[in-house]
């Protein structure tokens, strides 16, 4: 029995909401990280919806149905690897869901000493961006988490203070 997967879809430019309705319709499950933003006009201010990764949609599916997917208008290709789909864990799904729902991230000073350097696998055990997994790197003499996708090589840097992460077994 083939398990469901999270796949990468490629949309048209702009199109990523249309398509996340259109399959969502047809039955898929799908995800898309969206962020609000306050975008400044010269008349206006305007709070809008973004997506977090542009011309990206990510639809969970058993891999033997994916060509069926390029049914709909919207959809540009599929992310591979190696001449293979690419897939997602759901770890990494969950973790562009918390960034997205808290974009606007967290800076927290603090002085506590714990022994983590940088490289080390962290999990962020409170505050917004709870439950994200990373990795700990040190730029300019503030601690951030670097969280990663390795499939689609993106990587989103979010500040959090080192008293706020746990050290983990790399994932």
């Amino acid at each position: 029995m083939e398990n469901e997967q999270w796949f990468v879809v490629y949309t048209r430019f702009n199109t990523e909401k249309k398509l996340q309705s259109s399959l969502e319709n047809a039955g898929y499950t799908t995800f898309l990280p969206i962020y609000t933003t306050l975008r400044q006009w010269s008349d206006r201010k305007k709070k809008v919806s973004l997506p977090l990764i542009r011309s990206v949609i990510f639809v969970k599916l058993k891999q033997s149905k994916l060509n069926d997917l390029y049914q709909f208008t919207y959809v540009q290709g599929i992310l591979k690897e190696h001449g293979e789909p690419g897939t997602v864990r759901q770890q990494e799904i969950d973790n562009l869901a918390i960034i997205a729902k808290e974009w606007s991230g967290e800076k927290v000073k603090t002085n506590k000493r714990i022994s983590l350097e940088s490289g080390d696998a962290v999990k962020v055990k409170r505050g917004p961006f709870e439950g994200v997994f990373g990795e700990l790197i040190t730029v300019k003499g503030k601690h951030r988490v670097v969280v990663k996708l390795r499939s689609m090589q993106v990587e989103f840097v979010i500040d959090v203070p080192k008293s706020a992460v746990i050290k983990e077994k790399s994932q």
